[in-house]
């Protein structure tokens, strides 16, 4: 096993001088710790650890390395995410069951995005290690995760495994983000991260007042009217999508509607046109043609990306 000294000092990128240095010893000691011919003594083990920014137990090996990914602990990341999605019993070690459902919500979010075949509530049937194989393939990103990678460790190196149902509960929630982060991070749109900055604050608050509204209620009609008040909130900030689209960058909407992303610049068209379908068969000319008569009709600028695009392909 590596020397824990060397290894923590190469992971803060500090060098034996610099280290030294620091500590008011030779760099010939320093290297005589690492090589393991000579022991520090207390107080310097005390000095190592404090500047290194661990404790003594774990410089001197006397504790696991909690942020090493051990082929076991993949298998703990895999079979924990899996007794989540797929374990019916699971929820008894748990203390509450949103945790559960949030690992599931997330799952079932990246696998449609991600378009997985099959998706993995396909797989109830199929055997452990089937699951665990489909979870492994596609979910592997998590080994990335170091949070994830101690809270795995940790339950590998707990001397009784008696783990907490708080415990449980920290770890599905961590996967959870993890995966909700990564789906932000591989599908987020432009066009989506900026109707996201305008109306996410809107709607949150929006659903918060409806909530309380709803505690407050003394009769069915109450509650219907605060459904009432909240659809046609929704409804307003939907009617003002196309608005909001011709209030953005011209040249960022162009951006990304000549983008050669087929759902992008059909989400782009449809909200520029008034929430008008477009399915797979319209063409990226088609669309971009549609958009310009739009334009073009409400005496709006046309960009001379379009125009050049059309122009260009308008005989073929």
């Amino acid at each position: 096993m590596e020397n824990r000294i060397r290894q923590v000092r190469k992971k803060r990128g500090v060098s034996q001088e610099k280290l030294a240095t620091s500590l008011g010893i030779t760099r010939q000691a320093i290297s005589q710790y690492e090589m393991g011919n000579r022991q520090p003594r207390l107080e310097t083990w005390q000095k190592l650890a404090d500047f290194l920014g661990v404790t003594v137990p774990y410089l001197q090996g006397l504790e696991p390395d909690l942020y090493t990914i051990a082929p076991e602990t993949k298998k703990t990341i895999i079979s924990k995410l899996s007794a989540f999605y797929f374990d019916k019993d699971v929820s008894k070690s748990m203390r509450f069951i949103d945790p559960i459902e949030r690992v599931k919500d997330a799952v079932n979010e990246y696998a449609r995005l991600a378009e997985l075949t099959p998706l993995p509530n396909e797989l109830k049937r199929k055997s452990q290690k089937e699951k665990n194989d489909y979870l492994n393939k596609y979910f592997s990103f998590l080994f990335e995760d170091s949070m994830i990678i101690v809270m795995s460790n940790e339950y590998l190196y707990s001397q009784t495994n008696d783990v907490t149902k708080s415990y449980e509960d920290r770890f599905a929630n961590r996967l959870a983000k993890s995966i909700e982060n990564y789906s932000i991070q591989e599908f987020e749109t432009k066009l989506g991260k900026y109707f996201g900055e305008i109306y996410n604050s809107k709607l949150q608050n929006a659903f918060k007042t409806f909530q309380r509204n709803i505690s407050f209620c003394k009769s069915v009609e109450d509650i219907s009217k605060q459904f009432d008040k909240f659809s046609d909130f929704l409804n307003t900030t939907k009617n003002g999508l196309n608005k909001a689209v011709l209030e953005k960058e011209i040249t960022d909407i162009v951006s990304d509607l000549m983008r050669k992303d087929d759902n992008l610049g059909r989400s782009i068209a449809e909200i520029i046109l008034n929430g008008q379908k477009l399915n797979k068969s319209y063409s990226r000319y088609d669309r971009i043609k549609m958009v310009n008569d739009y334009l073009v009709k409400n005496k709006k600028e046309v960009p001379k990306e379009i125009s050049a695009y059309l122009e260009k392909y308008s005989n073929k």
